[in-house]
């Protein structure tokens, strides 16, 4: 059997990223998570015209200073690019439900863009229509 586990993600942060510390039960340990959700949408241009896909959110973590390091540099609104692995995210409600789903544990990532840093431009005019904007600016 084939076994790759390995997925690459953009998308922007849904909220601000708080590390959080943890002992380990056995060893007394110390170790710090952060986890984390980025939404995106598959929206692609088609005949000039924007299509708009369905929002998608992917929950991830990102364990030790790697995680911290991320955390201080990007909050709510960052790109990011995210690399690593399918791991379950399998846990129960408070009313006794299980859940199971899959989270990304990142092992590397990096800041696309900060909010706001963005900057929408438009494509370039037609001649014909550079003429008619520049006489209408006149």
């Amino acid at each position: 059997m084939i076994d790759i586990n390995d997925t690459k993600l953009t998308g922007n942060l849904v909220a601000d990223l708080a590390p959080r510390t943890f002992t380990h039960p056995e060893s007394g340990e110390e170790f710090t998570v952060t986890w984390g959700r980025i939404v995106r949408t598959n929206s692609y241009r088609k005949n000039g015209e924007w299509t708009e896909s369905e929002l998608m959110g992917f929950d991830f973590e990102v364990r030790g200073k790697s995680g911290e390091n991320l955390a201080a540099k990007a909050r709510k609104g960052t790109s990011i690019l995210i690399e690593g692995e399918w791991v379950p995210n399998i846990y129960e409600k408070e009313d006794g439900t299980k859940v199971f789903g899959v989270r990304l544990r990142v092992r590397r990532w990096q800041v696309v863009a900060q909010p706001g840093s963005r900057t929408v431009t438009k494509a370039p005019a037609k001649a014909g229509n550079r003429r008619k904007a520049a006489a209408a600016a006149a």
